[in-house]
């Protein structure tokens, strides 16, 4: 029984270990996908102007085009906060 339940709580912390790894991975990538926008924009007239043209969806958008990230990065809703706050 003692090993049985040494397995079931070691299985929980690696499930959570594993949750912890992936919103924090998936928050830096946003982050990071944010930061790369922020500096476009803040460098280049053009892009500026483009971005506020454009909007801030369609130059995300773009961005996650041009980054080529897989959709479980893109659908992880620490991905879209760590975008949203660093722009």
């Amino acid at each position: 029984m003692r090993l049985v339940l040494g397995l079931i709580n070691t299985g929980i912390r690696l499930v959570l270990l594993l949750l912890i790894a992936y919103i924090c991975s998936t928050a830096y990538v946003g982050f990071r996908v944010g930061r790369a926008i922020y500096t476009a924009k803040s460098t280049n007239v053009v892009a500026a102007i483009g971005s506020s043209i454009a909007g801030r969806d369609n130059t995300e958008k773009f961005a996650l085009e041009r980054a080529n990230l897989p959709a479980y990065v893109t659908e992880s809703p620490a991905f879209w906060w760590g975008l949203r706050l660093s722009e």
